[in-house]
């Protein structure tokens, strides 16, 4: 079987293609970034098609981080630009996963031409379910959910909110993300005995996210302290001795930051997933997240599912209740082996070759 993978920088794709690659399948990873970065993030040379040369400014100016602003157009940019560039430079494949909103005209040219099935692969709740959207980014999505056979979503959640939205079930496939455990694995136990339960938000600090309310709890509750790692974005942040932001904290120092804490929160009114819930996990972190995440996946699949609660979006009392049952049952617990099996990136990658065997046959046996 050939896979063809179509992204702009990596993602979750980028881990994809990686552990396909290492189980047989024949995989081609198609992006706008250049290709020294995707080799630094672990794929294998060989499998690289970069069109970052051919998308500049634009490829250049979405993986920028100095100015957010430039960043921003460089982005909505990026989508349609690498759609058309991938589309002249892809080969033959049986199948194609495109990320949603840039796979448009190559997803229609890799079936006209190979006769390839098409997943679409939404890291997101439909969008036509999320905020703040413009309209230009809202007509890709929906496109990209047209052109595809099969829809990929990373939780029930995601999934639901597509079934409202008319998109039929059986083109629907929910698949789980892993974690990098070599990354986030358990170092030191935490201290059951101090006062003060240290609370971690890792993500945009926006009212998407929930953080209006997440704020408005932590306030509330004189022993507790939050630890924000993020952009500040549309909610308000009012520093002060028991609220503290810490930026952008790159991949390579978050585990220590999540370390440093005793629960994460993820008070989301929509999000398709949260990987930041099983990087927590991973380092011995409880988790507490809203129904509008993959949280509820998680908590059915762990081994200690006392180690995720799930509260309701918008709901403070909820989200209260769960922080100060964390303060009350503070404990050390580490993954099974089991859930290391499952949560892996391996485990991700073993669930999609699954579905591709069973759905998409290859023509070349």
């Amino acid at each position: 079987m050939k896979v063809a993978i179509v992204t702009t920088t990596g993602f979750h794709l980028k881990h994809l293609a990686r552990e396909l690659d290492k189980q047989g399948i024949d995989v081609r990873f198609y992006t706008s970034w250049p290709k020294f970065r995707a080799v630094q993030d672990g794929l294998p040379r060989r499998l690289i098609k970069s069109v970052f040369w051919q998308c500049l400014p634009w490829s250049l100016l979405a993986i920028q981080h100095k100015f957010s602003w430039l960043q921003k157009i460089g982005g909505r940019r990026i989508l349609s630009v690498a759609d058309r560039r991938i589309k002249t430079v892809i080969e033959q494949c049986d199948v194609m996963v495109g990320l949603a909103s840039v796979a448009i005209e190559t997803a229609t040219e890799a079936r006209q031409r190979f006769g390839a099935k098409i997943i679409i692969d939404s890291g997101s709740r439909h969008v036509l379910t999320q905020h703040g959207r413009e309209q230009e980014y809202i007509a890709r999505e929906l496109t990209s959910y047209e052109v595809a056979d099969y829809i990929c979503v990373p939780s029930s959640n995601a999934c639901e909110s597509f079934v409202e939205c008319g998109v039929p079930s059986e083109k629907l496939f929910v698949n789980c993300y892993g974690v990098d455990l070599e990354r986030f694995h358990r170092n030191n136990a935490i201290s059951v005995k101090e006062e003060l339960l240290r609370v971690a938000y890792v993500g945009a600090w926006s009212y998407r996210k929930g953080c209006d309310i997440l704020s408005d709890v932590i306030t509330e509750m004189p022993n507790v302290i939050l630890n924000h790692a993020g952009t500040i974005l549309d909610a308000p942040f009012i520093e002060n001795e028991r609220m503290k932001s810490y930026g952008h904290i790159g991949n390579d120092s978050l585990a220590e930051f999540l370390e440093n804490n005793d629960v994460l929160v993820l008070p989301s009114r929509d999000d398709g997933f949260g990987m930041v819930l099983l990087e927590a996990l991973s380092v011995g972190l409880p988790v507490i997240a809203t129904e509008k995440t993959g949280g509820r996946d998680i908590k059915s699949v762990i081994t200690d599912k006392s180690v995720v609660q799930i509260v309701r979006a918008e709901s403070r009392d909820e989200l209260a209740a769960a922080i100060q049952h964390v303060q009350a049952h503070r404990r050390n617990f580490t993954l099974t082996p089991t859930d290391k099996a499952y949560f892996s990136w391996d485990g991700y990658a073993k669930r999609y070759k699954a579905f591709l065997s069973c759905r998409v046959p290859s023509k070349n046996g």
